[in-house]
């Protein structure tokens, strides 16, 4: 078996899988794992991959033929495929699913919905209303030939995500602008992160920005300031770009302020 793991990215890498936790791990999602991921875990236990793309037959939220996929979930206590379970839960994904990559709205999983062994591997994406559900391949081994490393020079026309040409800010430039106390600059700041796609506020790593920031305005001595905040939480949350935990907290935040309770009844 090929070698797919980025030696010198240490993300998502977990210590050494034993036999022991292989079997607890089975026994806990009630499934067998394919031999050729036990394989791949054996020379690393979860990490992001030299690949980033996985083709597919429709188009996606990340381009007409592809998915994202740059890193596996290996086996352990944190960020590993025994987080299967709160996953589903958290993001309304089918059950009797091992997930295996992804984060937020797009997921890469064993699918065990028709049998304990053996899993075909499907893509889900949790744009719309329901769960748009796309087979990637038949095995494991099937899939693991299939990554591919998608060039930046193949991208599809209408599709320019560079900085130069699209006019983006580094991450410090929105954290500045969204720290101004000016509310005409804070304004302009969402509006310019509200405009991207989602998956280019993953990309560019915005996602972890806007949540910060907006807890942290909608505690603003500013009224005007925390108004924007809990308008754009909104925004967001229609955007579909926040977990429903997160989402928890800045209802908390909201009904505990009278000013802004009328945004937690638009959040709901």
């Amino acid at each position: 078996m090929k070698n797919i793991w980025q030696k010198d990215n240490h993300f998502y890498r977990l210590d050494p899988l034993t036999q022991i936790l292989l079997t607890q791990t089975e026994e806990s999602l009630k499934v067998k794992l394919p031999n050729s991921y036990i394989e791949l875990l054996n020379q690393q236990n979860g990490g992001y991959i030299k690949y980033n793309t996985y083709p597919t037959n429709e188009p996606t939220i990340w381009g007409k033929g592809h998915i994202q996929v740059d890193h596996l979930l290996g086996i352990g206590k944190k960020d590993s495929i025994l987080d299967s379970n709160y996953l589903i839960e958290e993001w309304g994904l089918p059950k009797k699913i091992v997930i295996l990559s992804g984060e937020g709205d797009s997921w890469v999983a064993f699918d065990y919905r028709n049998t304990i062994e053996n899993p075909p591997i499907i893509y889900i994406e949790c744009e719309s209303e329901e769960n748009k559900v796309i087979k990637l391949a038949n095995s494991f081994e099937e899939f693991l030939d299939g990554l591919t490393l998608y060039e930046d020079s193949h991208q599809e026309n209408e599709e320019d995500n560079t900085e130069e040409k699209r006019g983006l800010w580094t991450k410090d430039e929105v954290v500045k602008a969204l720290s101004s106390n000016n509310h005409e600059e804070i304004v302009l700041t969402f509006n310019f992160l509200y405009a991207l796609k989602k998956k280019e506020l993953k990309k560019l790593e915005y996602g972890t920005i806007i949540e910060c920031m907006i807890l942290q305005l909608l505690e603003h001595s500013n009224e005007q300031i925390k108004e924007i905040a809990a308008l754009y939480a909104v925004h967001f949350t229609e955007k579909r770009l926040f977990s429903s935990g997160y989402i928890q907290q800045v209802l908390t935040i909201l009904r505990d302020d009278k000013d802004l309770a009328v945004y937690a009844d638009m959040l709901q």
